[in-house]
């Protein structure tokens, strides 16, 4: 849990501290679509495919956090 406390706040802070070409838009777009792309396909893996439901039937709100707060950044800094 530490680990991943600290990489959400090192890719947080590379992707806004050292991003010089892209505008507060793009910014904002490019997180927004992420999370809306990346929710999108887990619905459908999930409830449709069934794909999630390795060891528990329940949903793993911890496993948002990686999803929400690093693949937006990493999208952002690539």
């Amino acid at each position: 849990m530490i680990v991943l406390l600290l990489s959400i706040f090192i890719f947080n802070w590379i992707a806004f501290t050292m991003n010089k070409r892209l505008t507060t838009n793009q910014t904002v777009h490019i997180w927004c679509f992420t999370n809306a792309f990346q929710m999108t396909f887990d619905l459908f893996v999930e409830f449709k495919y069934y794909g999630y439901w390795y060891f528990t039937k329940k949903i793993e709100w911890l496993g948002q956090l990686p999803h929400l707060l690093i693949v937006p950044p990493v999208n952002i800094i690539f």
